[in-house]
């Protein structure tokens, strides 16, 4: 019991500060493109950003929160040809769902753009994000992989490392043109380097070959089955938060998409603590489930509820009661509508 008690004190700590750090440059990048793109541009970015996080969420089906339970049981186990396996079918699926999602996108960009931007210049946007999403497809399966795994270190980083990456892509490819077309490019650059850096831990992380007779589609519907109501969930979720910007640039102005992008992530930083410690604790809670520890389960479960109760309430009541100086003082006067928001 012990080990695990010590795997979640680490654990939680390097996350937490992996996503502390993470979220503070993710709030600094928007920060930045704010100061150097016009609050339309600014709009047209996050725009064509929430389309497509609404589009590519259906490639997952649930099966990352599945590699993140099945990889730590398997291991348990001693079946590591299973492993490999598990492996092997996430990326095929998450492959074949990343192309059935980004090219009809990449394809279909400008009637996309007419239609529910009204600005062409989302054309070129949508595509550049949608070819980045492609080319680190394998991201997904990885990320998940390293969490089954407790590798703590490359999936806690992960966020940081994009985030990083896209913002020193940025700064070069401003110094060329500062437009939300090269911005765009920055944030698919991003996705790359992030992409080939947990590529980097999670293929040192597979254990060797081993042959298992195995039927694909038993493996498969085992994955999608355990992860289909977590994946039910976590799109209506993402719908939930994206849709809003979707029809807010379809109906109103990309003006007040910025707006509205401004005021959103200043508030939702409130979430970052309690998805540190859900993030460690998963792969953990799947092993305790597999060995029927219903005991220390329920502490687990105790310890998470606490900690984000403890945390971010007393964050969200200090957001709300100081919006329209933080954003005065990081966005400018240009912004000030956001902080009614």
């Amino acid at each position: 019991m012990q080990n695990y008690v010590d795997f979640v004190a680490k654990g939680t700590g390097i996350v937490f500060l992996g996503s502390l750090i993470s979220t503070i440059v993710a709030y600094l990048l928007r920060i930045y493109l704010a100061r150097e793109l016009s609050v339309g541009d600014y709009g047209i970015l996050y725009a064509s950003i929430s389309l497509l996080t609404s589009l590519t969420i259906f490639r997952d089906l649930g099966l990352s929160t599945a590699l993140a339970k099945f990889v730590p049981e398997a291991m348990e186990q001693g079946r590591m040809g299973l492993v490999r396996i598990y492996l092997k079918y996430a990326l095929l699926i998450h492959f074949v769902l990343t192309c059935v999602v980004c090219l009809p996108l990449i394809l279909l960009a400008n009637p996309i753009a007419t239609l529910l931007f009204h600005d062409p210049t989302a054309i070129n946007v949508l595509r550049i994000l949608a070819v980045g999403t492609l080319l680190s497809f394998y991201s997904l399966s990885f990320v998940a992989f390293l969490r089954g795994r407790k590798q703590v270190l490359p999936y806690a980083t992960f966020s940081l490392v994009y985030v990083l990456a896209t913002l020193v892509s940025l700064h070069f490819l401003f110094s060329l043109a500062k437009n939300v077309t090269t911005a765009s490019i920055g944030f698919a650059v991003g996705n790359v380097i992030a992409g080939i850096y947990v590529a980097f831990f999670a293929l040192r992380a597979i254990p060797a070959k081993v042959e298992v007779k195995h039927k694909a589609k038993r493996v498969v519907r085992t994955m999608i089955s355990f992860g289909l109501m977590v994946f039910v969930i976590s799109t209506s979720l993402t719908l939930l938060t994206n849709l809003d910007t979707l029809l807010l640039a379809s109906l109103r102005s990309a003006h007040e998409v910025s707006y509205y992008q401004v005021a959103v992530p200043t508030a939702m930083l409130v979430l970052f603590f309690a998805s540190s410690l859900t993030t460690v604790l998963l792969p953990v809670l799947a092993e305790l489930w597999a060995k029927k520890d219903v005991q220390l389960l329920s502490r687990a479960m105790y310890l998470l509820l606490k900690f984000a109760s403890l945390v971010a309430i007393p964050l969200a009541l200090l957001l709300f009661l100081f919006a329209e100086p933080i954003v005065l003082i990081f966005f400018g006067r240009e912004y000030e509508e956001a902080s009614a928001a």
